[in-house]
């Protein structure tokens, strides 16, 4: 928010500026209607593999992590090309298996990963798209640089429920004992 002068950014004064003209009763006023509002639309989120992980309610940071143009795009650049490889790593997997072949990763890593569906293996996503949704966390350092959290988001089991639209859309329709009808058998709880 500030620079090395102590001063806030110029891509954050308009904010600074309407955060001043709060009054502190105003602040929490507005903090508590935020959380109310999650409270009451059972907005949470779950920490998989842990007991108590279930249905936490979701921490709303109030203060916008606000990054200039420049910032941004260098952020962006970076999330587009860790998507990308994802992507790329996903069809590798799913397709020509090269990474194993070659020794890039280790073959019993994927198929022990209850998260890989061998029976989608040679399926295609519409578009090739594999990677459907990729969740971050972005924080500052005090050098200002932007750090990305968490590599990607994808719950267990989603790429065969992704391979599995793409295979119910094609021109045959799958049969219970092929390939695409296992691949929905995941349980869509998990999603």
């Amino acid at each position: 928010m500030a620079g090395p002068d102590g001063q806030p950014r110029s891509h954050w004064l308009k904010l600074v500026n309407s955060f001043e003209k709060l009054t502190a009763p105003e602040f929490a006023s507005r903090r508590e209607s935020a959380y109310r509002i999650l409270r009451e639309h059972g907005v949470t989120y779950n920490v998989y593999g842990d007991e108590q992980g279930l249905g936490r309610p979701w921490a709303l940071d109030l203060v916008p992590l606000v990054m200039s143009a420049g910032e941004w795009r260098a952020v962006e650049a970076g999330l587009v090309q860790r998507a990308r490889l994802l992507n790329l790593i996903l069809a590798d997997f799913y397709g020509p298996q090269k990474l194993l072949r070659e020794g890039g990763l280790p073959a019993a890593v994927l198929f022990a990963n209850p998260g890989f569906l061998r029976q989608c293996h040679g399926m295609r996503p519409p578009n090739d798209v594999y990677i459907f949704l990729h969740a971050v966390d972005i924080a500052r350092s005090p050098s200002f640089a932007c750090i990305s959290g968490r590599v990607s988001r994808l719950s267990r089991g989603a790429i065969g429920l992704i391979l599995f639209g793409a295979a119910r859309h094609t021109a045959q329709p799958a049969s219970t004992g092929s390939r695409a009808a296992k691949c929905g058998s995941v349980d869509s709880r998990t999603l």
